[in-house]
């Protein structure tokens, strides 16, 4: 994604910080005049045509990291130390865990490489942690790099929100509802294969795993790579709904993925990636589903 450099007024970032309920914090940072100048001239500089435009990183790379670009550019800063031990997805995660669907949304497409520990210079990456890292920093002087700063729109809005997201329960109920009908028809022999709501349940799951896939192999975006997600949700799973019972072997293809899935829910505590929460109960229906619709083709 193009990312652009723009300008605009205080007064025009003041009215879009109160309609979105932005907290706005100043910071005044302690800069020699050659410091000053010299940033200036790099902003004037980023601010060319030629230049203005930048290939967006969401970790590496964005409005937020370039700041402290452009302070080590100019010699001004000197990071304090690092004690943080969480991980990328659980910084991002006390921002939207309240937002129960934006929450999911990134766990099922962020990567493994989320769950390492940032080091202190790219946790800069999200503004809050920028704000609180340039506190902490020095500058050139071995003076506190802020020498002063000052709310100027607060909306007492919690960082996180603590509970359970809104999605857990919705799935859960959804999930044992299917295993409970799965099971009924197991036990009075009603379900004799695969019926027409497995061809578009595995369809979805493997439409799901495939768009992951292309995440990770034919993006740019690391945040999505590694994604092992796609052990459970199998893009193969895509092809067997679109062949379905003109695939001699889609029992057996049933009963081997199933156990596969199987697996991947009974390893979770070793996995690089676990499942995340809120889909648990979705892959125990489909680990289930393809065991239970497997048994008359085998």
């Amino acid at each position: 994604m193009l990312y652009q450099l723009s300008i605009e007024p205080m007064t025009r970032l003041m009215r879009a910080a109160d309609i979105q309920q932005r907290d706005v914090v100043e910071q005044i940072l302690n800069l020699s005049p050659e410091a000053k100048a010299d940033l200036w001239e790099m902003l004037k500089l980023n601010l060319l045509d030629e230049n203005r435009s930048y290939q967006y990183d969401f970790i590496l790379d964005n409005c937020s990291t370039r700041i402290v670009d452009l302070l080590e550019a100019t010699g001004s800063i000197e990071l304090g130390d690092d004690t943080y031990a969480s991980s990328y997805r659980e910084m991002v995660d006390q921002y939207v865990h309240a937002r129960s669907w934006l929450d999911l949304g990134i766990d099922l497409v962020f990567g493994s490489r989320m769950d390492d520990v940032p080091d202190l210079r790219t946790r800069t990456f999200l503004p809050v942690f920028l704000l609180e890292i340039l506190d902490e920093a020095k500058g050139a002087d071995g003076m506190p790099l802020v020498a002063q700063k000052r709310t100027l729109a607060e909306y007492g809005l919690p960082r996180s929100q603590d509970g359970l997201p809104m999605t857990i329960p919705i799935f859960w109920v959804l999930s044992l509802v299917t295993i409970l009908f799965t099971a009924k028809g197991l036990r009075d022999k009603s379900l004799v294969g695969p019926t027409r709501f497995d061809r578009w349940m595995f369809g979805f799951v493997g439409a799901t795993g495939l768009f992951l896939m292309g995440m990770w192999f034919f993006t740019q975006h690391w945040v999505t790579a590694a994604n092992w997600n796609i052990a459970w949700l199998l893009p193969s799973h895509l092809v067997a709904a679109v062949v379905w019972k003109r695939w001699a072997g889609l029992g057996s293809y049933l009963r081997y993925t199933s156990y596969l899935t199987f697996a991947v829910l009974l390893l979770q505590l070793f996995l690089v990636q676990p499942i995340p929460p809120a889909l648990i109960p979705v892959a125990l229906v489909i680990a289930f589903r393809l065991w239970a619709v497997s048994g008359s083709r085998i």
